[in-house]
């Protein structure tokens, strides 16, 4: 059975912390509260030497673990960035097929100002 590193990792600091609280209860005279902390301590500090090799395993996988998620959201953003490009671009070129249009319909329109606009046959007739 192979276990990701970061639940080996969890089992021994565990583990540790019930073994120097097992033996810690064979000590008679210390009440129970202090047995748990002085556990906690010692499990603590016997962690960076014992377990060293597990802790550096369990970085490295979490490290491999957030390259690959980031890897996989920077390529997510530049295909949506490309999506979004693609429709900027039909986006402009309909604004653009438009403006022509409203170009050539404002021959025959008012102007926006509310001044009369002359027409070829008013000029004729002046």
């Amino acid at each position: 059975m192979n276990l990701p590193p970061t639940v080996k990792y969890t089992l021994g600091r565990v583990g540790l912390f019930v073994l120097v609280f097992g033996v810690l209860l064979l000590v008679p005279g210390l009440n129970l509260f202090v047995k748990l902390m002085i556990a906690v301590l010692a499990s603590f500090g016997l962690q960076f030497v014992l377990l060293r090799k597990w802790r550096e395993e369990m970085i490295a996988y979490i490290d491999g673990s957030v390259s690959k998620s980031k890897a996989e959201k920077a390529k997510l953003r530049a295909a949506l960035a490309g999506e979004d490009q693609a429709a900027g671009e039909e986006q402009a070129a309909g604004e653009e097929q438009a403006a022509g249009e409203e170009q050539a319909a404002g021959d025959v329109a008012a102007p926006a100002d509310g001044s009369k606009q002359s027409t070829d046959h008013e000029d004729a007739r002046g």
